[in-house]
């Protein structure tokens, strides 16, 4: 026959329900040419939809709706379409509320095979997404910002379990209840964020949402305007610091040592300090000399007695760090730790219990050590005051690490980019956010870490940052 659509096999089907349609079609003669295929959903000769292959092939997927063709998935070439003399194609359809999957394998059937079964519970639906941050309105899925990185928040959910997130190519970081977060970098301009959620059984599905990010404005007489040879007489306190580094282990312990690196970076950070910014000598602490837990805990001791409200603490540890999934607690190691055992390790519970025992103004925490992102409960990304003075006024509880729950290289790409920028600025008065904003991307440009800042959640932070004030030299 030339021309038409011609029937083989006619059957009735509930397209209301959930199914799967299968069949055969095999080309038997040379020089057969044409479109075959499976016809569904067909109200009459001029509205139905059809899943169509050629012989050279092709496929396609279109809708006949009041005699126009309408074409929803157009030719597409794939190898798995078999073209040669007796060559099987089985097709299958399936249905599943609004979701429809196309398949076509290898498979020797009869071509007058033809089956239809309607689907039960045992349905492996796919996953269930919903987006809890940012807020977006998915039916028009458009929101604007100004961030580089945008946190991407949800929770997917999944009878048979979730085996994975992906948000443009993040993999993100999923929990035991679905939950799941990744960090998405952003172009000037438009951007798609689609979220696949991936369920044990390889079932798929996806979401999208539009994200715009402009430029920040350039905002001009909103902040307190500080000329470099003046101050703010906001009574600032004074400024102490403690700086770890540890480089060498027990050797009993199979922690391997850093080669002196941590040490030194402690000790350069010192310097930077004491030369350019209001901290002295005597209320820099420096324990780059294989400190212990007790020698570690006992400063932290210290502080707590000596430091008053209207004053700052920075807190520095570079070393190695380790985090037990089970418990899902990140620790520091001493040099005499002993983590196959559990033994002389600092935990972020513990770090966070001192630091919310010391009575300052402002605490800075800046960790440079594997895992070091796991003293974030969450990762705030808060609006900070524009101003100076109630960016002080506010107390602060802040943290700037390394990385997340990832290792980081020993020789530090991180400190590296701290320092140089603490040692170049020409800003009187430098907040922990900006130094952070500056160091960002140089640090993901040039290793395979994400550097992290946000608030140490539940130890008194009110939303002020650490303000680093220069000498005037």
């Amino acid at each position: 026959k030339e021309g038409g659509i011609f029937i083989g096999k006619d059957l009735d089907i509930n397209t209301s329900k959930d199914f799967v349609i299968e069949t055969s079609i095999s080309r038997e003669k040379v020089g057969a040419s044409g479109l075959f295929g499976l016809t569904f959903g067909r109200k009459n000769s001029s509205n139905e939809f059809t899943f169509l292959i050629s012989t050279n092939g092709s496929y396609m997927f279109r809708k006949f709706d009041n005699d126009q063709y309408k074409k929803i998935i157009p030719f597409t070439t794939s190898d798995v379409i078999k073209t040669g003399i007796g060559e099987t194609n089985k097709i299958k359809i399936s249905k599943h509320g609004n979701l429809l999957r196309f398949y076509n394998h290898e498979q020797k059937i009869s071509i007058d095979y033809l089956n239809v079964k309607y689907e039960t519970k045992a349905y492996n639906d796919p996953p269930l997404i919903v987006i809890t941050e940012p807020t977006v309105n998915l039916e028009r899925g458009f929101k604007i910002v100004k961030t580089k990185r945008i946190q991407v928040k949800g929770k997917a959910s999944d009878k048979d379990g979730i085996f994975e997130v992906i948000i443009n190519g993040v993999d993100a970081t999923i929990y035991e209840d679905g939950s799941f977060t990744a960090s998405v970098p952003l172009k000037i301009g438009s951007n798609d964020l689609i979220v696949t959620a991936t369920d044990i059984k390889q079932a798929s599905s996806t979401k999208t949402f539009r994200i715009k990010r402009k430029s920040p404005d350039i905002e001009v007489v909103k902040t307190d305007i500080v000329k470099k040879e003046e101050k703010l007489n906001i009574g600032f306190g004074t400024y102490y610091a403690l700086l770890i580094g540890v480089s060498d282990y027990n050797d009993a312990s199979n922690v391997p040592d850093l080669e002196g690196l941590p040490t030194k970076d402690a000790l350069d950070l010192k310097n930077v300090l004491v030369d350019q910014y209001h901290f002295k000598e005597e209320h820099v602490v420096l324990l780059n000399n294989s400190p212990t837990e007790n020698e570690i805990l006992r400063e932290f001791v210290k502080l707590r007695k000596k430091v008053t409200n209207k004053d700052n603490v920075l807190i520095f540890y570079a070393g190695h760090g380790i985090y037990d999934e089970a418990t899902e607690t990140g620790s520091w190691l001493p040099s005499d730790a002993d983590p196959e055992y559990g033994l002389n390790m600092i935990s972020n519970s513990t770090i966070k219990d001192y630091i919310k025992g010391i009575n300052s103004k402002h605490t800075l925490l800046i960790s440079d050590a594997c895992f070091s992102g796991s003293i974030f409960k969450t990762r705030s990304y808060n609006t900070a005051p524009k101003s100076i003075t109630k960016k002080f006024e506010l107390p602060s509880r802040k943290a700037i690490t390394s990385g997340t729950l990832k290792t980081v290289p020993n020789k530090s790409v991180f400190l590296k980019y701290l320092i140089n920028r603490l040692k170049n600025n020409e800003e009187l008065y430098l907040t922990a956010r900006k130094i952070f904003d500056r160091i960002e991307e140089p640090v993901m440009n040039n290793s395979s870490n994400v550097p992290q800042y946000g608030t140490i959640q539940e130890v008194g932070d009110e939303g002020g940052d650490f303000i680093f004030i220069k000498k005037n030299n």
